[in-house]
């Protein structure tokens, strides 16, 4: 079985989410966990974000080290999908039969964890 298929669907508590827009045609929004539990998907904003997101990423606050994935919730019929998975800093272009929808991250560390997401959509939304 993937490590994706094993997180959670309980969803850890928002921290710290804002959004900017540092150029004029597209929106960056970041979140973050302060303690999120091992397969514990941490949404942006939870259900009240649904967007074209075109971009989704993730970090931790260990070097790297921890053991994570970015993913995408596609509205239209529920899906998820994990974008990338790995250690480091990691990015995945989100395609357009997945937007709009949701995006969140999770971490796979023997327990909770800090981590970061980053995504971002078009200055015009759905």
């Amino acid at each position: 079985m993937a490590f994706g298929a094993q997180a959670a669907t309980s969803a850890a508590p928002a921290s710290a989410d804002y959004c900017f827009m540092p150029a004029e045609h597209y929106w960056r929004c970041n979140y973050a966990g302060e303690s999120v539990p091992k397969w514990t998907k941490r949404w942006f904003q939870a259900a009240t974000t649904k967007r074209n997101w075109y971009w989704n990423e993730v970090a931790d606050n260990y070097g790297g080290t921890v053991y994570k994935c970015a993913g995408v919730k596609r509205a239209s019929n529920g899906n998820t999908a994990d974008l990338v998975c790995g250690w480091g800093v990691l990015g995945g272009f989100i395609g357009s039969n997945w937007r709009p929808g949701w995006v969140y991250i999770y971490q796979g560390a023997s327990g909770p964890r800090i981590i970061y997401g980053g995504a971002e959509h078009p200055q015009i939304c759905c």
